[in-house]
């Protein structure tokens, strides 16, 4: 009769949930503070508008990634945060465009459809961030699980070594 004492190994070392965590954390914050630095330097901008576009550019590609970035450590790109962004987007686009629509049309003021729409699209990237943001370790901790390797003593029934059962999934 065999029995098994098990002792679990991985191959690598696990990834870590402050990692994720500071990936999309850290890059979001900074994304955020380069954007609003570039909006407030803007009117007093000496080196040209080149410059201060730069500085906003980087700052909204910040903020586009950088909630994804602990959920794309942990090689979980796809994710219920990340589909409320891209939802956000399209509702802000479809708003601009109803906007846009309407004052090319009337000239004056518009109903407020487009600004609701892009209202809710803006609440509703925000509320997709902070969730992938704060989802991030759970992603680590599934791709830890899913990634580990574990190494099983198995021994005879009168005590003694009989082999080795190697068990995981890559």
């Amino acid at each position: 009769m065999w029995s098994h004492r098990a002792a679990a190994e991985t191959d690598r070392p696990p990834k870590s949930r402050a990692t994720a965590y500071w990936l999309a954390l850290g890059t979001t914050l900074a994304g955020t503070s380069l954007l609003a630095s570039g909006l407030v330097i803007a009117p007093f901008a000496h080196a040209g508008p080149l410059a201060t576009d730069t500085i906003v550019g980087l700052g909204v590609a910040a903020i586009a990634i950088g909630p994804s970035l602990g959920s794309l450590y942990a090689h979980q790109p796809w994710n219920s945060g990340l589909g409320m962004r891209l939802g956000g987007l399209a509702a802000f686009g479809i708003g601009g465009a109803l906007e846009l629509a309407c004052s090319n049309a009337r000239g004056d003021a518009c109903d407020v459809g487009g600004r609701t729409f892009m209202a809710l699209g803006a609440i509703t990237y925000v509320v997709g961030s902070i969730y992938e943001i704060a989802t991030s370790g759970r992603a680590v901790d599934r791709y830890n699980r899913e990634h580990a390797l574990a190494v099983t003593v198995l021994r005879g029934s009168d005590g003694t070594g009989a082999g080795l059962a190697i068990r995981g999934r890559f």
